[in-house]
């Protein structure tokens, strides 16, 4: 057990005020961050808190420097303007604070408790940075038995223990939120840009509206930015972001999320050959791999690469794809997969700016798509394919299943470029796999420029800029339901 190293009570409580500012009346959050733009997912977000039940408690999860302390804050701020709430029956908990460190959730929330005593009133407690708390499980589960008056949201970096660990008890339910990269959409919306770039409208027959872009070579130039530095909110609003403030980003996530979060739960000591390994993929990513590969590229032990891939997708900084053949069938037994950097602007951080012509280039934008559909419940039904038609080696980089079928919804091949012609086992992978089924849409081709449908072989594909891609998809996921 840590100790609190016989720091005072007194003093503890003192730092709780200094992070509470509205229990003396102050100004609620940040000036700076007041006046930030929200997530397109805060309503939904502020909704569930709204709704949240005793016996239960909302855990926000997500990567480091995609907003997640501002949007609790920014929760703060409505409820305190909003409803009918005493601010000092709220209490924002930051774990990262040291002076936290050799104190139980349970030790806190108790002096807030004492602080204030609230009686029968509700209260609302937001905890920020769980990965502090290495038995957070258990130690949040207490809590929400032990104070049934209050409400718990909590928040931190890692899904894996969420994902894969029991909450200590069948009485206490945690509740996921998945707080993703700023997606394309927002990123427009962010640098105010959307307005002036893209037009809605409305289609016959379709649940959802068609987007088209005022200028394609401006949205090409907002998609690069994009690229490089707009997952991360805070340099989206700074449009002038130069390249000593992109390696304050880096070097932010590298020592935050890297060297010191939770790699030691994962069994990992090496932190620096961690990093470099990450690098590598950040490198090649959108390639396919196995674990043996892996090992023999880098002299990592197979061992210690399943741990590596386990903690860097956990952690939220890669996502592996899984492949399925030409019937759209699992492997039995799967030796390879893509990988894919959770987000395109890690690669900036890690290894510096792209340009439009850069061969990096090619696999930042397949990630860049598949960062749009990450955050959602469809992730888990998108693989790619990869299968033999005599000599030839087919593969398509994006298949859709129905959650509940399994069969193949949709099918796109992504590029970056309008030189298609010159790739033609792209359209005759694209074509030869949606022959093959009813898909509920066109096989999609997605380029620099170039759109509309064309007819191959009898088959018809359709073309759109890979930048409006993007925003379609991102701009349909987050529609409210």
């Amino acid at each position: 057990m840590i100790s609190d190293f016989g720091i005072p009570k007194n003093e503890v409580q003192h730092r709780l005020s200094l992070d509470n500012p509205w229990w003396q009346g102050r100004q609620d959050i940040d000036e700076r961050e007041a006046q930030w733009p929200r997530r397109a997912y805060f309503d939904e977000f502020f909704n569930l808190i709204k709704r949240l039940a005793s016996l239960s408690a909302l855990v926000l999860t997500g990567p480091r420097q995609v907003g997640k302390t501002v949007m609790i804050r920014q929760v703060i701020s409505q409820l305190l303007q909003t409803e009918d709430i005493d601010p000092n029956q709220v209490l924002h908990l930051q774990l990262a604070a040291p002076i936290y460190y050799g104190r139980s959730l349970q030790n806190l929330v108790q002096q807030f408790h004492d602080l204030h005593r609230p009686g029968d009133k509700m209260q609302w407690v937001f905890i920020d940075d769980l990965q502090y708390k290495r038995d957070w499980q258990s130690q949040l589960s207490s809590l929400v038995q032990n104070y049934p008056n209050i409400r718990f949201v909590a928040s931190g970096t890692t899904t894996g223990a969420l994902q894969n660990s029991s909450n200590g008890s069948d009485k206490c339910q945690f509740i996921p939120f998945v707080l993703p990269p700023l997606t394309f959409y927002e990123y427009l919306q962010f640098a105010g840009q959307e307005n002036d770039l893209i037009i809605e409208s409305s289609v016959q027959n379709e649940s959802k509206p068609n987007y088209q872009t005022r200028d394609i070579k401006r949205l090409n130039e907002a998609f690069v930015n994009y690229i490089n530095f707009g997952c991360f909110p805070e340099a989206a609003l700074n449009s002038t972001l130069c390249t000593d403030e992109a390696q304050v980003f880096s070097e932010e996530i590298i020592c935050k999320v890297l060297l010191n979060d939770q790699a030691s739960l994962y069994g990992i000591s090496n932190t620096q050959e961690l990093n470099q390994f990450l690098c590598k993929l950040a490198l090649e990513t959108g390639q396919e791999f196995g674990i043996e590969e892996l090992s023999k590229q880098t002299g990592i032990p197979k061992s210690r690469i399943s741990d590596y891939l386990e903690y860097l997708e956990t952690a939220q900084l890669i996502k592996r794809v899984n492949r399925v053949n030409e019937s759209a069938a699992r492997m039995v037994r799967e030796r390879t997969f893509k990988i894919y950097l959770s987000n395109p602007s890690l690669r900036t951080m890690l290894l510096g700016r792209v340009s439009t012509h850069d061969d990096a280039m090619t696999g930042l934008t397949k990630t860049a798509v598949w960062t749009q559909w990450m955050h959602s419940q469809t992730s888990t039904c998108l693989h790619f394919a990869r299968w033999k038609e005599g000599r030839q080696d087919m593969e398509v980089d994006m298949v859709g299943l129905d959650e509940r079928t399994q069969k193949p919804l949709f099918v796109a091949n992504i590029k970056s470029s309008d030189q298609i012609q010159k790739s033609k086992n792209d359209l005759q992978s694209l074509r030869s796999f949606a022959t093959r089924h009813t898909l509920g849409r066109l096989p999609l081709i997605t380029t620099c420029t170039h759109s509309g449908i064309k007819s191959l072989d009898g088959t018809e594909i359709e073309f759109m800029p890979t930048a409006l891609y993007c925003y379609t998809i991102s701009r349909n996921l987050t529609r409210p339901r």
